[in-house]
């Protein structure tokens, strides 16, 4: 990688240059699928979100169509651009201000912490993403998971802003749990109250908001796209009577077993957040930086979901960008197929969906590299949480307090073939201390103990 170039995008006029190139890719893009019948259909939810807002601009929810899945918030996202006049590419063009609203808040962070990777990633997202980025509403939740993960040094503001996020579209919310045990029952005051200003003014101004969404929401079956179709995806494949289904904006495996299986998803899902609240309860995770654990989380959410929509990659290359920004070395390692999975799904929607529905064995191939890599990166990221053994001998005093050590005067950890020099000395870090603000100076290299962690259409809902 040069690390040159990625130093250079302190440079306003040079990181401007190539957002707007990255970001023309994708209007190149979008522009030849609109030429094709059939792979233009991959902007179809812009028609439904305009079908929405003009409802909900007159007051009334549809949650009679059974592909409105989402939290009480967007109710108000879709009605205000509703009131707006409710065409399709006012649709795009809010995505496209999102994208630039994430990218502010990314340069925003990269220049105070004097590192911009995390910003690069974000930069690279067309890229990565395709057209889908503005073809979708998923920007929107990730742009206030990436501000509340990023502002957890207010822990009240960062609840709050997280609790936004959740009401648009929930995992944001869950991105709580990623934040310091100290910081909890601040963050859940910030939520609660976000949370109770949300629900109240949902249901004054749109009464049937919840229960359309919960209602919905629970009736999903195994989406064909995701983790735990890929058995019946192969199944087919080879021939076995494993029937399609179109239901809830989506393909669904239509068979009895895999209705027996979706609803035990949830559990499994809630399983594995109740192990890394235990974790974090217990102080087995007070090593990890926040990014660390928020690119598990998400991943967790996404491994065990009955939906795995290409558009959720936007939330995946999003933490990957906070991980670049904020996270440890090992974690960034982790971060590494998330680029694999990102592309294989612009590959397969819309270009060869069709394959995967009807057993065709490209795209069932594609179909899955784009889950083993999914899988891998889930596999780095919970091996990247476990503590080095430098981290085993963390002193904690009864004063709760932290000893950490950290590595003397270095060359620039961006720079090429920077050789580590200097004497360890220990640093004295308050109980409490957030994991983002733990950041030695620029210029200083990564040690092995925490401060160097905190350092270092197809689918639907």
């Amino acid at each position: 990688m040069d690390w040159g170039r990625i130093d250079r995008l302190a440079e306003r006029s040079y990181r401007v240059r190539w957002w707007l190139l990255t970001r023309g890719f994708a209007l190149v893009v979008a522009g030849l699928m609109m030429l094709h019948h059939d792979w233009k259909h991959v902007f179809d939810d812009l028609n439904v979100y305009s079908r929405w807002g003009e409802g909900l601009a007159g007051g009334v929810v549809p949650s009679a169509d059974p592909m409105w899945q989402y939290p009480p918030l967007a109710a108000f996202v879709f009605g205000g651009i509703g009131l707006l006049g409710s065409a399709p590419w006012m649709f795009a063009l809010l995505f496209v201000a999102v994208d630039v609203a994430v990218t502010l808040v990314l340069a925003a962070d990269a220049g105070r912490r004097g590192r911009w990777h995390g910003y690069a990633v974000w930069l690279a997202a067309p890229l990565l993403l395709g057209p889908i980025l503005y073809g979708r509403y998923d920007s929107l939740p990730t742009l206030f998971a990436l501000a509340g993960l990023l502002a957890v040094a207010a822990p009240v503001a960062a609840g709050a802003i997280l609790a936004v996020g959740g009401g648009i579209k929930v995992w944001p919310a869950i991105m709580a749990l990623a934040m310091s045990r100290r910081d909890w029952f601040k963050g859940a005051v910030g939520a609660a109250i976000t949370c109770a200003v949300i629900v109240v003014t949902a249901a004054w101004a749109f009464p049937s908001v919840i229960s359309g969404f919960a209602e919905n929401g629970e009736a999903r079956g195994l989406q064909t796209e995701s983790v735990a179709a890929l058995p019946f995806v192969w199944a087919r494949a080879l021939g076995a009577a494993v029937p399609p289904a179109f239901r809830y904006g989506s393909s669904e495996v239509n068979t009895p077993l895999a209705d027996e299986i979706a609803p035990w998803l949830l559990p499994l899902t809630a399983i594995g957040l109740l192990v890394l609240i235990a974790a974090r309860a217990l102080g087995r995770l007070d090593h990890v930086p926040v990014a660390d654990i928020a690119f598990v989380t998400i991943l967790w959410l996404m491994v065990t979901s009955r939906v795995l929509s290409p558009q959720y990659n936007v939330w995946l290359v999003g933490m990957a960008a906070l991980v670049w920004a904020a996270g440890s070395r090992r974690m960034q390692l982790a971060t590494l197929p998330v680029a694999v999975t990102a592309v294989t799904a612009q590959l397969l929607y819309p270009f060869a969906y069709a394959d995967v529905i009807d057993g065709g064995l490209v795209g069932v191939a594609l179909h899955t590299v784009r889950i083993g890599a999914l899988l891998a990166s889930l596999g780095l990221s919970i091996w990247a949480l476990l503590p080095t053994p430098a981290e085993h001998e963390e002193q904690v005093d009864d004063a709760g307090g932290r000893t950490l050590t950290q590595e003397g005067p270095a060359s620039s950890a961006t720079g090429t073939g920077a050789a580590r020099v200097g004497a360890r000395h220990a640093i004295r870090v308050p109980a409490g201390t957030s994991s983002f603000a733990m950041r030695p100076p620029v210029g200083t290299h990564h040690a092995t103990g925490p401060q160097a962690h905190a350092r270092g259409h197809a689918n639907h809902a």
